[in-house]
C-alpha cells in the first residue's frame, strides 16, 4: 500500500534529514553496466513536481541500516543516495524488486563511525544509549502508519546483535547483505539480495533492470 500525503510530509519534515526511500532515478548504465549516474538526483521526492512518488513509496517494509554519520550534513532524503559508497548497487540489487520504495533508515543515528564493528562494541558497552535509538526507530515506525511492517536489516552485523528481534518481537525481522561489504561486481549483489530476499520472504525472483527476464509475483 503507498504512503499517504500526510504521512510522507510528515517523516519528510521531522525525519527527511537522516532518511529516504528506496526510489532512485533511473541509471543511465552508461557503458552496459550498473553505474553511479543519476544515484544523487532526489528530485522526485517533490511530490509537487512528481505527484507519483506517493504511489512509489512503501511503508510496509523497512530497511534498516547500521549508523549514519552526524559529520555529515544531508538534506532531504538524500540518505543511501550517494556516488561516493556502494549505493548504486543497492539501487540496481532493488530496482522491480518487492523492496523497491521501502522506507530506509538507520538504527544508530548521528553516530559518527564508519566502521560497523566499532559502531556495535561502543553500543554493547552502552545499553542505555541503545533503548535511546530503539525509542527513536518506533516513534518512525508509528509515524509510517503501517500495519505490521517488516524490518529488512541491512547487512549482518545489526540482525546478529539481536537488538530489533528482541525490542520489536510484534514484527517480522529479516536481513540482506549490505552494499558497502559487496563485492564490486554489482551483479553478483543483486543475485545475494535476491536470494536472502526469496529465501525469507516467499517472493520470486524479479527481472533485471538491464535485461529481460523474470517477472516479478508472490509465491
Amino acid at each position: 500500500m503507498p504512503v499517504s500525503d500526510r504521512v510522507y510530509s510528515n517523516i519528510k519534515k521531522k525525519w527527511g534529514h537522516r532518511t529516504s526511500w528506496a526510489v532512485w532515478a533511473d541509471d543511465e548504465m552508461l557503458e552496459g553496466r550498473p553505474s553511479t549516474s543519476n544515484i544523487e538526483d532526489t528530485g522526485l521526492f517533490d511530490k509537487r513536481t512528481n505527484p507519483a512518488i506517493l504511489e512509489l513509496c512503501n511503508p510496509n517494509f523497512i530497511l534498516l541500516g547500521l549508523n549514519c554519520s552526524n559529520k555529515i550534513k544531508l538534506d532531504t532524503f538524500t540518505n543511501f543516495h550517494s556516488a561516493k559508497g556502494g549505493d548504486y548497487k543497492l539501487r540496481y540489487a532493488l530496482k522491480n524488486s518487492p523492496l523497491w520504495g521501502a522506507y530506509m533508515t538507520d538504527f544508530f543515528k548521528d553516530h559518527s563511525e564508519l566502521i560497523g564493528k566499532k559502531a556495535l562494541a561502543y553500543y554493547k558497552k552502552n545499553p542505555l544509549k541503545v533503548q535511546e535509538n530503539v525509542a527513536s526507530l518506533r516513534e518512525e515506525i508509528r509515524e509510517l502508519e503501517a500495519q505490521s511492517p517488516t524490518i529488512v536489516c541491512l547487512g549482518w552485523g545489526l540482525y546478529e546483535t539481536n537488538y530489533i528481534q528482541k525490542n520489536f518481537p510484534e514484527l517480522s525481522v529479516k536481513h540482506i547483505p549490505h552494499y558497502a561489504g559487496a563485492p564490486n561486481d554489482a551483479q553478483i549483489y543483486r543475485l545475494s539480495v535476491m536470494k536472502r530476499v526469496i529465501d525469507q520472504l516467499g517472493f520470486e525472483p524479479w527481472n533485471d533492470s538491464m535485461e529481460n527476464g523474470w517477472t516479478l509475483s508472490r509465491s
